[in-house]
């Protein structure tokens, strides 16, 4: 009974030929010819363009937006600022009070809360068994 060692060395070639041309693929993006970059320069070269675009439009934008404007929450006052300082400020802010809800520091909160509750309940209830303890002793010795 004879092994055959060849079809299982042709399957190990295929797999690492086509191993080896995916990493290829991954490492390196051909933009023309003979011009090869690093997928790691071209994600950084992509990220620097897109926030100088952004840049750019935020000077754009708050160079339109110059008119002061007075914001009044409830009886507080703030002081006139352009419009631009007020919607960029609001994009920031609820930029970051999206990456503290995703980040789950309410959830912890709210699971202390859920725990307190929890011991109270459990305090009361323990109350209560005692209660009814001493209640059943007293009614056994009468």
């Amino acid at each position: 009974m004879a092994i055959e060692v060849m079809p299982f060395l042709v399957v190990i070639d295929e797999i690492w030929s086509l191993l080896r041309v995916r990493y290829v693929f991954e490492l390196t993006t051909t933009f023309q010819a003979g011009m090869v970059f690093p997928m790691r320069q071209l994600t950084q070269l992509l990220s620097g363009f897109f926030l100088l675009l952004v840049f750019a439009v935020s000077v754009t934008f708050t160079f339109y937006n110059s008119v002061p404007v007075t914001i009044g929450i409830g009886s507080w006052q703030f002081q006139p600022q352009p419009v631009s300082v007020w919607i960029i400020g609001a994009f920031v802010s609820g930029g970051l009070l999206g990456l503290l809800l995703g980040l789950g520091l309410f959830r912890n909160v709210k699971s202390r809360v859920e725990i307190r509750r929890l011991t109270k309940a459990l305090i009361e209830a323990e109350q209560k068994v005692s209660n009814l303890h001493s209640l059943s002793l007293r009614d056994t010795k009468k």
